[in-house]
């Protein structure tokens, strides 16, 4: 340690002290290193003092460079083995046959004080550490220095103080090239910006079926199409969808590899659905599509639940729910019932859609109700919810004369699956009370929004 010397009036010099400086490598840094006559690294002697215009001699060895730019310092460089030193000073006089107190190494730094008459020479505290800051990109990063695990702030950013002298480091990350290298700390701070090199594979897949969930490792990544960094390596990868056999590929990423996989079509899973319902010619709804008329045997009708409605003027809609299995048909048998006449509870015959009428169509139990069956019906989709999708589905429907509910559409998409999701709660929604126009029954076509937030 050194600390500050006193304010002296004499005008003649004095050295305060003259001591190796263990950590300080200036003498050996790049830009900062003087050879002699013979090709040897000089010793440097920072002579610490306000005062400028001296001239020095080391005898026949001879001074090899003054650098007298620094502030508070004078820069004396010699050679080595060098045993004494004149200083000379116009104003403050001389200081002959100053004898060195330790020996003068190649390559070496040593701190002098220099006091004279009039000369306020200050030396602060010095602990012989120096600031090391570095930056790192990904700020997730591993970072070592000297084999100690180091923390990086959110912004990847690390700030040390640290003793003079040379340090290593590494930076490492999964799925980036890693960063190893050493610094060196001298008098002044040293900063690094390290950005690792990703190595990191571009995979984009997709499915020829439309709708299709997309897997990578058994994990849901999205539906339709996906695009994603994968480390090296192999990965299985599938596309599902409901009533369809899953078509499953085996691939293997490189670093850096950029690959396009489009999953074949899914074969649907199907069986057949034997309609014979009076009156003839009732018309067949699945899910809310018309599909044709009874009776009939539909084909390639997908497995799963589905719901059928049978439609014909002058009678009272009917809808039945079926499960069909693969492979095998399910019947549906019945009768439609003829729509009352007159009053209030009549129906129009004309087969016109409105979209105002005296009386709108209403969800039964109010508006209430429908909120709380909204509430606790939809279940949020897993994919949309771990990609951050929300808003409002729009969806209009027809509300029949009997206050069933058929040609739903979407006409204000947010994301697929909220789409969907919003089409299977509507579906299951009760009957309605129907719209009236005249005291009389009519279609109405309805538009219902329905909101998805997370939360």
């Amino acid at each position: 340690m050194m600390f500050t010397a006193a304010l002296l009036h004499a005008q003649t010099m004095s050295v305060a002290s003259f001591a190796l400086d263990e950590a300080d490598l200036t003498a050996n840094l790049q830009g900062t290193t003087v050879l002699d006559q013979n090709g040897g690294k000089c010793a440097l002697i920072r002579i610490q003092t306000t005062q400028k215009g001296f001239t020095f001699d080391v005898g026949s060895l001879g001074v090899q460079k003054v650098d007298d730019s620094k502030v508070g310092e004078v820069w004396l460089y010699v050679p080595a083995g060098v045993k004494r030193m004149d200083i000379r000073h116009p104003q403050l006089g001389t200081l002959s046959g100053y004898a060195f107190p330790v020996n003068i190494t190649a390559g070496r730094t040593y701190v002098m004080q220099l006091v004279a008459g009039n000369v306020h020479t200050i030396v602060e505290q010095d602990d012989g550490k120096t600031y090391f800051s570095m930056t790192v990109t990904p700020v997730n990063a591993v970072v070592m220095v000297d084999d100690v695990l180091q923390t990086l702030d959110a912004n990847g950013s690390l700030v040390m103080r640290m003793n003079r002298g040379e340090h290593k480091y590494s930076v490492q990350a999964q799925g980036y090239t890693a960063d190893r290298g050493t610094f060196t700390l001298g008098m002044q701070k040293v900063s690094k910006n390290i950005t690792l090199q990703s190595v990191m594979a571009q995979l984009t897949l997709s499915c020829a079926t439309p709708g299709a969930s997309l897997y990578v490792n058994d994990v849901l990544k999205a539906s339709g199409s996906w695009t994603g960094a994968l480390t090296a390596g192999d990965y299985l990868l599938e596309a599902r969808k409901e009533g369809y056999y899953s078509q499953k590929q085996s691939v293997t990423l490189t670093e850096r590899e950029q690959k396009s996989v489009k999953l074949p079509e899914l074969f649907a899973r199907t069986g057949m659905l034997d309609v014979n319902y009076k009156p003839v010619d009732c018309d067949v709804y699945i899910d809310n599509v018309k599909v044709g008329s009874s009776p009939d045997v539909f084909k390639n009708v997908l497995v799963g639940t589905h719901k059928v409605q049978l439609r014909k003027e002058g009678y009272s809609a009917k809808t039945e729910t079926v499960t069909i299995t693969e492979g095998k048909t399910t019947s549906l048998v019945g009768s439609l019932e003829k729509a009352a006449q007159g009053g209030q509870t009549s129906q129009s015959n004309d087969g016109k859609v409105y979209d105002v009428v005296e009386q709108m169509p209403s969800y039964p139990g109010g508006m209430g109700t429908l909120m709380q069956f909204l509430n606790t019906t939809i279940k949020y989709p897993a994919l949309a919810e771990e990609s951050g999708k929300q808003g409002r589905v729009l969806c209009t429907f027809i509300v029949e004369c009997d206050g069933s509910i058929t040609d739903l559409k979407v006409t204000k998409s947010v994301d697929p699956s909220l789409d969907k999701e919003a089409c299977r709660v509507i579906s299951a929604m009760p009957r309605w009370n129907p719209g009236k126009q005249g005291g009389k029954a009519v279609r109405v076509r309805y538009t219902l929004p329905i909101t998805f937030r997370l939360k």
